[in-house]
């Protein structure tokens, strides 16, 4: 969808074009489980796409539907939709030539994204708990005042050299600049649309399209201002500085790409598992659910870890529970999980770990294990700190094993009295 949208623009360059903006993509795909949050974020542009290129009420429906599906994958992606196609029809609309009228393109897109988000509004009509369950997953974003658990900015001036050395600082500052970069480009993006509009000027859709989604996506990678979040918001960004580019005459071009690519790769290759495997240590290969997979010494150990106690605590498909980080131990176990918070970062009140409490209880889980990590190096962001009643309910009704396969001093491993 990516080459498509770049590929359809006035000026068509070589072969060799393309083949840098798969680096430049590629680069830029991670982590290694957040691709499709990558490619949700590649589907809106492309529909942006679509849209802008012959709005007509069909495609504003289509548009709808798909801002719709990609609500289904996260809510946050459903926000960024609406926020870029709420831009994108005003941009349509001022000085309007052709298309549909404002009301008819609000009602075709609102019907789009009621048909695309059906699969969620049926289960919260047919499946017992899942709308309360809902309704307080969005609640606590409200009393939280965060959709994630924040970092500092990395802006280039407070990189610290003395303590980074030069490489880790260069890619640092790096780091930083493109922090910078996405929010000016996105606003200044937004200024010079619609002065191109109001002199009725032609713009590539491809471009608009990337331009009303650069600041939606800016949000998700300053909610947690890492690395990988920066990766899994940049795209909008990246997509149109592509699309700028294939537009310069060759020279300009292709020395700028180069620029672009080097630069990608210096800040994101150390963070690829693929380069893990070839340069930091041994990949090993392990069958997880049924899949061979190429996995990193650590999280190896930790996969051997929980097998061994299913083995011998949680055996014909007993449930056990794995916390906080863990999520995936459910998948790779076949299991379900006792609780409905899979990935307990945040603190919560009492009443909620109460109710989870309740479940841990008719679930009779064969072994419960909790890695005490102070996340973010936050002493406050311990499992035991924020979720103090539900240790304490494991504390009294379990009790703790000591493995000789654990060698990581917080894990805390616990099995029924």
């Amino acid at each position: 969808i990516a080459l498509l949208v770049i590929s359809r623009s006035e000026q068509r360059p070589a072969f060799l074009f393309y083949l840098l903006v798969v680096v430049a993509l590629s680069a830029w795909m991670l982590p290694r489980h957040k691709l499709f949050d990558i490619s949700i974020a590649i589907l809106l542009i492309g529909v942006l796409t679509y849209l802008i290129h012959n709005p007509s009420a069909r495609r504003y429906l289509i548009t709808g539907l798909c801002v719709g599906v990609a609500a289904v994958f996260g809510r946050n992606h459903g926000v960024y939709g609406v926020a870029a196609s709420m831009l994108a029809l005003t941009w349509l609309q001022f000085n309007r030539e052709s298309g549909p009228g404002l009301i008819k393109s609000v009602l075709y897109w609102s019907a789009g994204v009621l048909i695309g988000y059906l699969p969620v509004l049926g289960m919260v009509v047919a499946i017992p708990g899942f709308a309360s369950a809902m309704w307080e997953s969005i609640r606590f974003l409200f009393e939280y005042k965060a959709t994630n658990l924040s970092l500092p900015v990395p802006w280039p001036w407070t990189v610290s050299f003395g303590q980074l050395g030069t490489v880790d600082g260069l890619r640092g500052v790096l780091t930083g600049i493109i922090f910078l970069a996405i929010p000016v480009f996105g606003v200044s993006g937004l200024i010079w649309l619609f002065l191109q509009r109001s002199k009725h000027k032609h713009v590539s859709p491809g471009l608009a399209a990337s331009v009303f989604l650069v600041l939606p996506y800016a949000h998700f990678a300053f909610s947690r201002a890492d690395l990988n979040h920066l990766a899994q918001g940049i795209f909008p960004f990246l997509i149109a500085c592509l699309i700028l580019l294939q537009s310069r005459p060759a020279p300009i071009r292709y020395s700028l790409s180069v620029v672009l690519i080097t630069v990608s790769l210096f800040v994101t290759l150390g963070r690829h598992p693929g380069w893990h495997c070839a340069t930091k240590y041994q990949c090993i290969d392990v069958d997880i659910a049924g899949d061979r997979l190429l996995i990193d010494p650590y999280t190896a150990n930790n996969l051997d870890i929980l097998s061994r106690l299913s083995e011998e605590y949680a055996e014909k498909g007993r449930s056990f529970v794995a916390a906080p980080l863990w999520p995936g131990a459910y998948a790779a176990l076949e299991r379900k999980s006792p609780m409905w918070e899979i990935y307990a970062l945040f603190p919560r009140s009492e009443a909620f770990q109460k109710q989870e409490i309740a479940r841990i209880e008719s679930a009779n889980p064969g072994f419960i294990m909790i890695f005490d990590w102070p996340l973010d190096g936050r002493e406050e962001l311990r499992f035991s700190n924020t979720h103090s009643k539900i240790v304490e309910y494991v504390r009294n009704n379990y009790e703790a094993v000591t493995v000789d396969y654990s060698r990581n001093s917080l894990y805390f491993i616990y099995v029924p009295k």
